[in-house]
């Protein structure tokens, strides 16, 4: 049972798309439309010209279309039942909602907030004024390209029901190209999996509950300035960053496969001038093999392009040119990664004691495991950008 104690006043501790037959690239700015068609460019891959991209037209002016709430009730049927087949414990009673467990776990009814991130159906749970965790429900923004695209997917759909519809469009159809080889459904899933992988890199513990109103993973609150996207560095400042914070993301990273660490997706927080990182949000790790991700990520790392897909990682782009990305690992980032490499098979059954997982994400584990520890042992003096380099090259 979570305790109070277990994740309250605590010092704050320490994603390439999968080569889909189709895949998404959302931008910052509106793709391009006429009317009410939506033409979404594809990237290109290695079997396209210069000249030749795929486009996805998407018609959103169908009048049959189901409304927004019929979608949302059938999607909550969809999360719970995928969630059901690929998580074993949750940690709340049989029949008690996400409300009534924070209440037993506070001794007391808390109160729920606005993220200031503006994350989609994301929380802080407060009690007497203080935060005390995140409460993130399993969703898909009822909004944006997804929800377009995911609409005139519903409609073409023949099967009779709802819940048929969605299942044919999000796991076995088109969505799940979208959304690589994990779909959305299983994100508690892949918080919790990161958790028991590298707590000791800096990860918030992670708690799974679920009720009627969906599935929910539940974060140690991290007391913060927020993340690195609300904040603007100076080159002086940059020098400041915390070294071993740094690099334990980065083997987080490489471990997990992650390829959204954007800059959302790092806290940070000051400490006798110093500035540590925390990172948060991690979701979309092990959407595909190391093999995928490591030829993506090394075309992101030199400059991306259409054979990309995904950015580096944030922190890279923010650092880059800097001594910071030049100094040696540390003794302590080769003891992580000598400790979690030797301790990989025992945290993966350790992770399948609360979560099923599958033997692809099992595969990938242990190549990541097994690349980074022998790149490590090749070079006594391997620094921070010559691993990334030397890993995704």
């Amino acid at each position: 049972m979570l305790k109070v104690n277990d994740l309250s006043s605590v010092p704050p501790p320490q994603q390439r798309p999968k080569q889909n037959k189709m895949n998404l690239t959302v931008g910052i700015n509106p793709p391009p439309s006429v009317g009410n068609i939506v033409a979404l460019a594809l990237p290109q891959t290695s079997t396209t010209t210069e000249t030749t991209k795929k486009t996805l037209i998407v018609n959103t002016n169908l009048s049959n279309q189901p409304s927004d709430a019929t979608i949302k009730e059938g999607l909550k049927e969809v999360e719970l039942d995928q969630n059901n087949h690929k998580i074993r414990i949750f940690e709340n009673a049989p029949n008690q909602t996400h409300a009534q467990f924070l209440s037993e776990t506070f001794q007391k009814n808390p109160t729920f907030h606005d993220i200031e991130e503006g994350v989609t159906d994301t929380k802080v749970v407060k009690t007497d004024e203080q935060a005390r965790l995140i409460l993130k429900r399993v969703s898909l923004p009822n909004s944006g390209i997804m929800w377009t695209i995911l609409k005139e997917k519903i409609t073409e759909s023949n099967q009779p029901l709802m819940k048929d519809k969605l299942q044919e469009v999000l796991i076995t159809n088109i969505m799940d190209e979208l959304n690589h080889k994990a779909p959305y459904t299983l994100a508690a899933h892949r918080e919790k999996l990161a958790y028991i992988i590298g707590h000791e890199l800096g990860v918030p513990e992670v708690k799974l509950i679920k009720d009627s109103s969906g599935v929910y993973s539940v974060h140690q609150f991290v007391p913060s300035n927020g993340s690195l996207r609300k904040k603007e560095f100076t080159q002086g400042a940059l020098q400041n960053f915390d070294t071993q914070s740094l690099q334990n993301i980065a083997i987080l990273d490489i471990l997990l496969g992650n390829e959204d660490r954007n800059a959302g997706n790092i806290l940070w927080y000051e400490e006798n001038g110093v500035i540590k990182l925390v990172p948060i949000d991690h979701a979309l790790t092990l959407q595909q093999s190391s093999s995928e991700l490591n030829t993506r990520m090394g075309y992101a790392l030199e400059g991306g392009g259409p054979l990309a897909g995904i950015p580096p990682p944030y922190w890279y782009l923010l650092l880059k040119g800097t001594e910071k990305l030049s100094e040696p690992l540390t003794a302590e980032t080769k003891q992580h990664v000598r400790e979690i490499t030797s301790q990989l098979e025992q945290r993966i059954n350790e992770a399948e004691t609360t979560l099923i997982l599958d033997d692809d994400t099992k595969k990938t584990l242990r190549e990541n495991a097994s690349r980074l520890q022998q790149i490590v042992n090749s070079n006594e003096n391997l620094t921070l950008e010559g691993l990334m380099k030397a890993f995704y090259g």
